[in-house]
């Protein structure tokens, strides 16, 4: 027999944030865009299960407001630019501008087109998956509701070396009854940074026909972007580096794709 899920309206969230956004329209072959954002989310659960990345429920139901905090989504700063630049090379432009038959088609007609996107990472709340003080509120044995007391700064200077977060600014709660005093997404994940160029060639053959090559590359400078946990079986991303306890508190799990690279050829008609 299925249980019946009640629903709530106990949630408080808020949103500010700074956008600009600046933009150049296609001239002398160049066009570009940029957009910064600076924002701030909060709430006190961020899902049904106060957030994808922190299972379990209000850590005191007659007080939600303890869990008010940075929500799972908040992204501090984020930036995106793209280009587009047709290269002054052929038939028409500043070099080869008379340049006509076999001499054009091999430097005329090429394009070179990125995006830059960067990122600060979000936030984590710290488990402690050694203590049984309390009741394992998601229904999961090792991502539980209990938290670990908080003494110094977690994004301060790592207290052990290759950790992302100052791991000793937690202790596990031993307390019967008591709440940890470690808030809600206080840790700061990794935040990440991608290049992606594409190189590409038009080969005009008939008025409606055309040959198009492409070079792109995802990750060019194969920047290390990690991750603070792995991938589950749904697909959810697992924090397990953030758990007192495992071996793995405070390293990073895994990363995003290293740097890809692909030709393509296109024939329009």
């Amino acid at each position: 027999m299925g249980g019946i899920p009640p629903f709530r309206a106990n949630a408080y969230s808020n949103y500010h944030s700074l956008q600009v956004h600046i933009e150049k329209r296609a001239s002398h072959g160049l066009q570009f865009e940029a957009s910064y954002t600076y924002s701030h989310a909060l709430d006190d659960a961020s899902s049904a299960d106060l957030g994808s990345l922190n299972n379990g429920d209000f850590r005191d139901q007659l007080n939600p407001g303890l869990d008010y905090g940075n929500s799972d989504f908040d992204v501090r700063h984020h930036f995106v630019g793209s280009f587009m630049y047709e290269l002054p090379f052929g038939k028409g432009h500043a070099f080869g501008g008379s340049a006509s038959g076999f001499v054009n088609q091999v430097i005329g007609n090429w394009q070179l087109a990125g995006i830059v996107s960067a990122s600060t990472g979000n936030y984590f709340t710290v488990t402690d998956a050694t203590s049984n003080i309390g009741v394992d509120c998601g229904g999961n044995v090792l991502y539980n509701c209990a938290r670990p007391s908080q003494v110094a700064n977690p994004n301060g200077s790592p207290c052990i070396g290759g950790t992302f977060f100052n791991t000793c600014a937690f202790v596990s709660n031993t307390t019967v009854g008591a709440l940890g005093t470690e808030g809600r997404n206080v840790v700061r994940g990794p935040g990440y940074q991608e290049w992606d160029l594409s190189l590409y060639k038009i080969f005009p053959i008939t008025e409606s026909k055309r040959l198009e090559f492409r070079a792109e590359a995802f990750n060019l400078a194969n920047h290390v972007n990690w991750l603070t946990g792995r991938q589950g079986q749904d697909g959810q991303l697992e924090p397990v580096s953030v758990e007192i306890g495992p071996s793995q508190e405070g390293y990073y799990q895994a990363a995003r794709d290293p740097r890809l690279i692909q030709f393509a050829v296109k024939f329009y008609f």
